[in-house]
């Protein structure tokens, strides 16, 4: 009974250790895909656009299909397509700068460049994104 008891305990003290691995282990690939689901979007919306023109907080993608906005705020994105759908990535921001012709713009100004940085598990990850407009859309 004494043996049934200690192999027991073992067994629920393993499991416990083993679990709290785990949930660990899922929350970071959560906030990891979040990341780079965001980064995705926000690059494949900048090079499908006609142009893209810097916000108050952010950035506003405009094509033939809508507006699509992002918002960055101190400790979320938000991205807003068509003003129909929202998605809110929990991803904490700063330095949001954004450029053109390597001259920093004003908001509702055209950019070419965007830079900001992503503080995950207190490590910074510089993020730089770009915009290649031809010259038809630099025209109109």
């Amino acid at each position: 009974m004494l043996i049934s008891a200690i192999c027991a305990s073992l067994c629920y003290t393993a499991f416990t250790i083993v679990n709290k691995y785990y949930d660990t282990f899922r929350s970071n690939q959560k906030n990891i895909g979040s990341i780079n689901l965001s980064i995705q979007l926000l690059r494949q919306d900048i090079d499908r656009s006609n142009k893209t023109i810097k916000t108050e907080n952010g950035i506003a993608c405009l094509s033939d299909s809508g507006k699509i906005s992002y918002d960055f705020l101190d400790h979320l994105i938000i991205r807003s397509q068509y003003e129909k759908r929202t998605d809110t990535f929990n991803i904490q921001t700063s330095n949001l700068k954004t450029t053109f012709l390597k001259v920093e713009t004003e908001p509702d100004s055209l950019l070419d460049q965007l830079r900001f940085e992503i503080q995950y598990d207190k490590k910074s990850m510089p993020i730089s994104l770009y915009k290649i407009y031809s010259s038809n859309q630099l025209f109109n």
